[in-house]
C-alpha cells in the first residue's frame, strides 16, 4: 500500500529553511496584508470549537433510539452521521501536516459544514422530531417555553458553527443569509407541534410578543402596528425574530469585530514601520467598524443595533400573516 506523504516531505530542505525565513521576516516586519494575516490566524486555529461540537453530535447519535420513538429514518441518521464523519475529517487535516492543502480548502469545507448542519442536513428534521416528543406539559412554565422558543428558532444551533467554523466575512455573510432563508420556512411546522400549540404555550409567546413588539415603536411609521396576527403567526414571528438576531446578527457582529481588530492591528504596524495603508472595500469598511468599536460612541453602536432589530421584527411581523390579511388591515389602519 502506497503512502502518501505530506507535500514539506518532497520539498527540499534548503526550500522549506528559505520560506520558513522568509515568512519569519515578513511576519517580524508587518508586510503581511490583512488578508494574509487573517489565514495566520485561521491556521493557528486549533479546531476547539469544532471538537465540541463534534462531541456533542456524536453524543446525540448514539442516543437517538431512546430520544426519539419511533427512531429516525436511515437517511436521517446517515446524514447525522456524515456530518461527524466531515467534522472529524476536517479536524484531522487541521492537525495534520497538509497546512497548506487544508488552508486552501477551509473556507469551503467551513461552508460545507455550515449548511449541512443547519439548513440542508437532518437538523430540521431532527428539531421538528424532538419538538414533537416534548408533552404539551412540558412548556408550561415561563423559563422552559423560553427554552423551548430558543431551540425551536434554530439560532443557537447557527451562532454555534458559525463560531466554530470560520471565514472571510463576505462568505460568512452570504452563507448565514442563505440559512435564514432555509430555516424561516420551517417554523410554521415548527409552531404547530403539541409543545408550543398548546394554549399555556400560546399565552407564553402572546406575552413575549408583546414585549418584543416594543422594538418597533421606536420606528417613524411601525408598519407592524396595524397587525393582528393569530396564535400561529405569533409564533412564527418570535421564532423568525430570534433566529435573525441570534444566528444573524449575532454571528455576525462578532465576526465583523474580529476582522476590524485584525485589520487595525496590522495597520498600526504598517504605520510604524513606515508603509501605506491598505486601501479598498475592506479597508474602508473594517476601518469603520474598528474605529466605531474602539474610538466611537458606544450609545450609537447600540442604536444602530436597536435600529437594525426593530425593522427586523416590525417586517417579520408583517410578513407572518397572509397576503390578503395584510391588505386587509392596512386599509383598516
Amino acid at each position: 500500500m502506497t503512502r502518501l506523504r505530506s507535500p514539506s516531505a518532497s520539498t527540499p530542505p534548503c526550500v522549506s529553511a528559505i520560506d520558513a525565513a522568509a515568512d519569519r521576516i515578513r511576519e517580524e516586519t508587518g508586510l503581511h496584508t490583512h488578508a494574509e494575516r487573517r489565514k495566520l490566524e485561521w491556521a493557528a486555529d486549533k479546531q476547539l470549537g469544532g471538537t465540541v461540537i463534534l462531541v456533542l453530535y456524536l453524543t446525540f447519535a448514539m442516543k437517538l433510539r431512546s430520544l426519539l420513538t419511533p427512531p429516525p429514518s436511515p437517511a436521517v441518521a446517515a446524514s447525522l452521521l456524515a456530518y461527524c464523519a466531515a467534522c472529524l475529517a476536517t479536524i484531522a487535516w487541521r492537525r495534520s501536516g497538509w497546512t497548506t492543502s487544508y488552508m486552501r480548502w477551509r473556507e469551503g469545507l467551513a461552508t460545507l459544514l455550515r449548511l449541512t448542519a443547519c439548513g440542508l442536513g437532518a437538523w430540521t428534521v431532527l428539531t421538528g422530531r424532538l419538538l414533537e416528543a416534548v408533552p404539551p406539559t412540558a412548556a408550561a412554565g415561563a423559563a422552559a417555553h423560553l427554552a423551548l422558543i430558543v431551540f425551536a428558532c434554530g439560532g443557537p444551533s447557527c451562532i454555534s458553527h458559525a463560531l466554530a467554523w470560520r471565514m472571510r466575512f463576505w462568505l460568512s455573510a452570504a452563507t448565514q443569509t442563505f440559512l435564514v432563508g432555509t430555516i424561516l420556512r420551517h417554523h410554521p411546522t415548527f409552531c404547530s407541534v403539541p409543545a408550543l400549540a398548546s394554549p399555556a404555550a400560546q399565552a407564553h409567546t402572546h406575552r413575549l410578543y408583546s414585549l418584543l413588539s416594543t422594538l418597533a415603536y421606536t420606528l417613524p411609521l411601525p408598519v407592524s402596528a396595524f397587525v393582528q396576527p393569530d396564535p400561529e403567526a405569533e409564533c412564527q414571528t418570535v421564532l423568525g425574530f430570534l433566529h435573525i438576531a441570534i444566528g444573524l446578527l449575532a454571528p455576525l457582529v462578532c465576526e465583523a469585530l474580529a476582522e476590524a481588530r485584525l485589520f487595525r492591528q496590522q495597520q498600526r504596524r504598517r504605520r510604524a514601520l513606515g508603509l501605506p495603508a491598505e486601501r479598498g472595500i475592506d479597508a474602508s469598511i473594517f476601518g469603520a467598524v474598528g474605529f466605531l468599536a474602539d474610538e466611537g460612541s458606544g450609545l450609537f453602536v447600540a442604536a444602530i443595533v436597536w435600529v437594525l432589530l426593530a425593522v427586523t421584527w416590525d417586517w417579520l411581523a408583517l410578513f407572518s400573516i397572509p397576503a390578503e390579511q395584510r391588505a386587509w388591515q392596512g386599509a383598516r389602519g
